[in-house]
């Protein structure tokens, strides 16, 4: 074999120590000869004379440059096992979480930070996109957790692990007619500014849906790209809106929230890759299951 073995290091920085070959080779547990045919193998292998037997031991500049060099490896090396141990536990490494904007504020990502307490040396990286795009990254690999919001169709391979209901409020101005009302019904949304989302979300379609199984024609005044938009149009008095309840729980500007009669459900998933094996995500979920929201 033409590579230096960690137990040629330890010969030689044992020796390095104790500069002595008899004294050496006894704190190795080895014999004398042995000994000394290793570090002439180290030798042979670096290329350099790495030590002077006479008159009395000593290390040349090679043999001192390689001895720093050893040591480092040996005490990477010692580390090798406490670091796998802990990556094996989740303790380490990085974890990757998709979600959308109409995930902010659930119980979802408020366990990211019981989860940072516990785990300080896990990295997280939060990317946010909706949930089509989230799927076909946590297919790819390229997510460890994909946070989304149903109706959705998973990829073959994934399956969702947790789920969060939610529904959907009324947000509207403080100043709002309706904010005395203790609850609204579609029928008294529907004679007023309606501000909706575009038709990208499932969520737009469950709305337009509802209205008109009750046979109502809601005044939809402008439609949105992104909920944080329409909640900005809100504030400023252009409309009312439905949204989840997470998001106007986040607090924005003098937007309050109204209860809808008959409730309306939602539902957020978190969704993996099937016999994936991650701790890290595991240890996420245990937060998410100790707060008690799922």
């Amino acid at each position: 074999m033409n590579q230096l073995e960690l137990r040629q290091l330890r010969y030689f920085a044992v020796l390095a120590e104790e500069r002595h070959f008899g004294r050496a080779a006894e704190r190795l547990g080895i014999a004398q000869p042995p000994l000394s045919q290793q570090i002439q193998k180290i030798e042979w292998l670096v290329g350099h004379s790495l030590i002077r037997r006479r008159p009395h031991f000593a290390l040349t500049p090679a043999g001192e440059a390689f001895l720093v060099e050893a040591r480092a490896t040996l005490a990477a090396a010692r580390r090798l096992k406490p670091e796998a141990d802990r990556a094996a536990l989740g303790e380490t490494g990085m974890l990757r979480i998709g979600f959308s904007t109409s995930a902010l504020g659930t119980p979802l990502l408020d366990a990211l930070r019981p989860f940072k307490l516990r785990y300080p040396e896990v990295a997280v990286e939060l990317m946010e996109q909706d949930a089509g795009d989230q799927i076909v990254l946590l297919e790819g690999g390229k997510l460890d957790l994909a946070i989304v919001r149903e109706p959705v169709v998973l990829a073959p391979g994934l399956k969702r692990v947790r789920a969060i209901p939610d529904e959907l409020t009324l947000a509207l101005h403080a100043d709002h007619p309706l904010r005395k009302a203790p609850n609204v019904s579609l029928a008294m949304i529907a004679d007023y500014d309606l501000l909706a989302l575009d038709g990208r979300y499932s969520v737009a379609a469950m709305v337009d849906t509802l209205f008109r199984s009750e046979g109502l024609r809601p005044r939809p005044v402008q439609t949105f790209r992104e909920w944080f938009s329409m909640l900005v149009a809100v504030d400023a008095g252009l409309g009312i809106a439905l949204v989840p309840s997470n998001l106007v729980r986040i607090g924005f500007g003098r937007v309050v929230a109204v209860p809808v009669v008959p409730r309306i459900g939602l539902k957020l998933s978190a969704c993996v890759r099937e016999g994936a094996e991650a701790p890290i995500v595991d240890n996420f979920l245990r937060c998410l299951d100790e707060s008690g929201a799922t």
